[in-house]
């Protein structure tokens, strides 16, 4: 008697691939999943292609579904479930296919591909979706592409041109950021968020469509840049997981160097400058913002150990948070360019049980930014900031801090030093050959800039000072209100975008 299967795995194949490539992710599967039924269909996705995206995501549809009659001989009434893989291009077609599987909704109404609209029988049945090298918003020449990649990119742009003007319509201008297809997917993709929830009576929410997504990013991906393989719009639910040394293509070859259990909270709070952060009401909705995406991954990753690594404005999240907090706990934390006080009682949370583990600040020799205007309100005793990216922490000992790491605000950040704050957020502490080695130097400036607080306050209130004197004091004229309004730009300028 034939074994049941247990899982359908459709894989889809990336742009100018074919199913062969993947011989290698079809073993990894077939090894996770022993009885499984592995389909890995071949895609109409050469350099020239013409292919629809949307016909393709609905006969990819009718692909799961054939998988499914051929399980059904075996497994009778008992279905499988079903994982959708797809990368690159392939990973835009899954995330398709499941909103096809989840059925129309009115507010995003689908393309007029398919037979039927209306939700598959084996939907729930999906139990998750990963995507390889998502290009989740699509792709874009950026800065961030290789010389080589740049060019070969548009010689095929100038081609794709051609070939509209003649009145087709490339695959690969299907897959542009804001194209169609993709605008139409994430908007497709959001009310199918919208409507699976738990279905209730007399509405039209349909308790399905929230199957878990998994996306493995390759950490040198030399296609696709960040912006474009993380949508924070349309997938900040996504649980988002680095593969090393892999690029946008063998990145289905998995982890060259070992797979390792590790997640990271990708997720932003968003663009954060000094003269909000002054507010402490800001602060605070960000500290709240952060203790939700702790509860959100607790809730996902319910045994995991948790560690933090902040740097500028987010030190001082996690600072308030271990304060305000109990529950919150942390393994390892590494503080970089901190704009906590230097008095921050390190000491009554390392006492309390199993709060941290381990804890290292890095201190950085010429942190103008640190020492200059969190240090002023540290120094007139106003809120709770202040310089431990520049004087240090006076409860951490000479083994729990840097100083100096040489150079500003961001050198402990540098890419040098990537490995030995890796190594410390896994195992609690640095190698003897790493980078990270007190180096007791601090030039007689820095020194003196470390005391000036909080002077540079006085010299930009000054600033502000003169533009109000030409602007209400002197007798109008156009070349004083000029210089009136200059002075006020330049002052607010500083707060608002430098810092």
């Amino acid at each position: 008697m034939e074994e049941k299967f247990t899982h359908l795995v459709l894989v889809l194949h990336g742009y100018t691939l074919n199913p062969k490539k993947y011989d290698l992710l079809k073993k990894a599967i077939e090894e996770a999943y022993p009885k499984a039924h592995v389909v890995i269909p071949q895609l109409p996705f050469s350099a020239l292609s013409m292919a629809d995206l949307n016909k393709e995501s609905y006969r990819m549809l009718i692909e799961i579904e054939k998988g499914l009659l051929h399980i059904e001989k075996v497994n009778k009434d008992v279905l499988p479930k079903i994982v959708i893989i797809g990368h690159s291009t392939g990973s835009l077609v899954a995330r398709k296919v499941y909103v096809y599987a989840c059925g129309e909704n009115e507010d995003a109404p689908f393309e007029n591909v398919m037979e039927s609209t209306q939700p598959r029988l084996w939907v729930s049945h999906v139990d998750r979706i990963i995507l390889l090298a998502g290009m989740n918003r699509g792709w874009s020449l950026t800065h961030h592409l290789y010389v080589k990649t740049a060019f070969l990119m548009r010689v095929g742009i100038v081609i794709g041109k051609v070939m509209k003007f003649f009145g087709n319509n490339p695959l690969g201008f299907q897959t542009r950021k804001g194209s169609s297809f993709i605008t139409q997917l994430r908007l497709q993709w959001l009310s199918m968020i919208k409507h699976a929830t738990e279905g209730k009576k007399d509405t039209n929410e349909k308790g399905i469509g929230n199957a878990l997504v998994v996306q493995l990013l390759g950490t040198i991906d030399d296609l696709i840049p960040p912006e474009d393989n993380v949508d924070l719009v349309t997938g900040s639910n996504f649980i988002y997981l680095d593969v090393r040394m892999t690029g946008h293509l063998d990145v289905i070859q998995g982890d060259k160097t070992g797979t390792k259990k590790f997640a990271m909270e990708t997720s932003t709070y968003g663009y954060f400058p000094m003269l909000p952060f002054l507010l402490a009401h800001k602060r605070q909705s960000k500290v709240e913002w952060l203790m939700d995406q702790y509860v959100e991954n607790r809730a996902q990753y319910p045994k995991a150990q948790f560690s933090f690594l902040g740097h500028s404005n987010g030190t001082y999240l996690l600072a308030k948070a271990l304060n305000d907090y109990p529950a919150c706990k942390f393994k390892n934390v590494v503080f970089a360019g901190s704009v906590v006080s230097q008095n921050y009682n390190w000491k009554k949370i390392l006492d309390q049980e199993k709060r941290i583990e381990n804890v290292f600040n890095f201190v950085a020799s010429s942190d103008w930014v640190v020492a200059m205007f969190p240090k002023t309100f540290q120094t007139m005793k106003l809120q709770d900031i202040g310089s431990g990216g520049f004087d240090g922490f006076n409860e951490l000992s000479e083994h729990q801090q840097m100083k100096f790491v040489e150079g500003s605000h961001g050198a402990a950040i540098e890419e040098k030093y990537w490995d030995d704050i890796a190594h410390f957020i896994v195992h609690g502490k640095f190698t003897d050959t790493g980078e990270v080695k007190n180096k007791e130097v601090r030039s007689r400036f820095w020194k003196f800039i470390g005391k000036a607080a909080p002077w540079p306050f006085a010299i930009i209130l000054a600033v502000v000072g003169v533009g109000i004197y030409f602007a209400y004091v002197l007798p109008a004229d156009p070349f004083n209100g000029i210089l009136s309004v200059l002075c006020i730009i330049v002052a607010i300028g500083i707060f608002v975008t430098r810092f």
